[in-house]
């Protein structure tokens, strides 16, 4: 196995190392921003729709799919936030821009 040179050293390894952190922490940021959206809109929806539900129901004025909806959107909801509690997006999107900040300080250190 022969020895790498500095540049070598920077453009094969330190260089995928950024790329490679800097991609995961886009898509664990997009993902935790778009879950975060879906969990506070259907968060908003169920008190509206609250309001729909007559407190004595008759034929009229009751609409048995509003139930149906806010019942989905209740576990649409707490799915969601199991989803982001099991693969810790924010955490994850954190950590590797600090990771990927950090090896960026490092080769600019480097560099100079």
């Amino acid at each position: 196995m022969s020895k790498m040179n500095q540049q070598e050293y920077i453009e094969q390894r330190l260089n995928d190392q950024l790329n490679w952190y800097d991609r995961k922490s886009s898509w664990n940021q997009k993902w935790y921003k778009r879950l975060q959206v879906i969990l506070l809109v259907a968060a908003a929806i169920i008190p509206f729709l609250s309001g729909y539900i007559s407190e004595v129901p008759s034929p009229e004025s009751s609409l048995p799919w509003v139930k149906i909806v806010i019942g989905l959107l209740g576990v649409g909801i707490a799915a969601i936030a199991a989803v982001l509690g099991l693969y810790n997006f924010q955490e994850n999107w954190i950590k590797y821009r600090t990771t990927c900040e950090s090896l960026k300080k490092e080769k600019f250190k480097f560099r100079v």
